[in-house]
């Protein structure tokens, strides 16, 4: 025990920033053409409505976003986290949304790129990057100091790939609606 309280000590007195930091990836295939997916990952309620832990995406001022999470971490509870995104196409096939600054204490980016696999087949590549930098580490989770950011960055992207498993899923079932659906149903 003391050999903890130690080490919380001298990590909180060295004066260095605790940084977590966590990517993942996963792809999925759809039977839509490219060119009809376009306004689907340009959307941001894409997002809003399949990524799982999304609670928020509002627009702010100057074009750019608030994303905000909620994650229910063991003994931290609830822990919501706020992004300033902005939408950045970069072409017809790729489109990212990304925290504003680079140095954004909370840095967030998600990129989904279309590739078209053969008539009316399309790959959608999605990647996500979470980076949280805290002059605090217990102000990422109270065992941060003991756990260390190795630790806690493994965790994080253990959570990211889940995540994204189920945002593929999710989309890829809305998707599936939506080719179900025919005007002439309606």
């Amino acid at each position: 025990m003391q050999l903890a309280i130690a080490i919380v000590f001298a990590l909180v007195l060295s004066g260095e920033d605790f940084i977590v930091d966590a990517s993942a990836e996963t792809a999925y295939t759809v039977g839509l053409e490219a060119d009809s997916l376009r306004n689907y990952v340009n959307d941001v309620a894409t997002l809003a409505r399949n990524m799982p832990g999304v609670v928020e995406i509002a627009p702010l001022p100057g074009g750019s976003y608030l994303y905000r999470t909620e994650r229910y971490m063991l003994l931290s509870g609830t822990v919501r986290t706020d992004f300033c995104i902005s939408r950045v196409i970069s072409n017809d096939s790729l489109v990212f949304y990304r925290s504003v600054s680079l140095d954004d204490p909370n840095y967030f980016s998600l990129r989904l790129a279309l590739e078209r696999e053969g008539p009316s087949r399309t790959r959608i590549g999605v990647k996500v990057r979470v980076r949280l930098t805290r002059k605090d580490a217990t102000d990422i989770h109270l065992l941060a100091p003991i756990l260390g950011e190795e630790f806690i960055s493994t965790k994080m992207k253990d959570d990211l790939d889940r995540m994204l498993d189920l945002f593929a899923r999710r989309s890829g079932n809305e998707l599936e609606q939506h080719l179900a659906w025919s005007p002439d149903e309606n």
